[in-house]
C-alpha cells in the first residue's frame, strides 16, 4: 500500500453533509471567473444537492443547493463551470452555473444516463 506521505499528496476532510441517505454522485469542476481558480465538488443524495468549494487559501465550505430533489446515481454531468442534473423528481432537467440555478427543461418520465 502507497503512503499519501510518499507521493507528498495532501489530505484534505470537507465538512460532511448530514444527512442519513448515501452520496449518488459526485463531481469536480473549477470556477474560472475568480481571482484565482476555485476548486468545487458537486455532491448529490437522492433528495439534495450540494456544492462544496475546497479552496487552499481559506476555509472550505459546503451549499444546499437544492432541498427538494437530488439525483440517481450517474444523473448528472459537469462541463467547464456547469452542472446539469437530472433530478430524482420526474418532471424536469435542470442546470448550475456555480451556485446559481440556469434554465429547467421540462418533460416527464425517469432520466436515465
Amino acid at each position: 500500500m502507497i503512503d499519501a506521505s510518499d507521493k507528498n499528496i495532501k489530505a484534505r476532510y470537507l465538512p460532511p453533509i448530514d444527512t442519513e441517505l448515501h452520496i449518488t454522485n459526485l463531481a469536480f469542476t473549477k470556477i474560472y471567473n475568480v481571482k484565482d481558480d476555485k476548486l468545487v465538488l458537486y455532491a448529490t443524495t437522492t433528495r439534495s444537492t450540494y456544492f462544496y468549494s475546497v479552496n487552499d487559501k481559506k476555509e472550505d465550505y459546503f451549499i444546499d443547493l437544492n432541498i427538494d430533489s437530488g439525483a440517481y446515481s450517474g444523473c448528472i454531468a459537469v462541463e467547464d463551470e456547469k452542472l446539469v442534473i437530472a433530478p430524482s423528481v420526474d418532471t424536469h432537467v435542470m442546470e448550475y452555473l456555480n451556485l446559481e440555478r440556469g434554465p429547467l427543461w421540462f418533460f416527464d418520465g425517469k432520466k436515465q444516463v
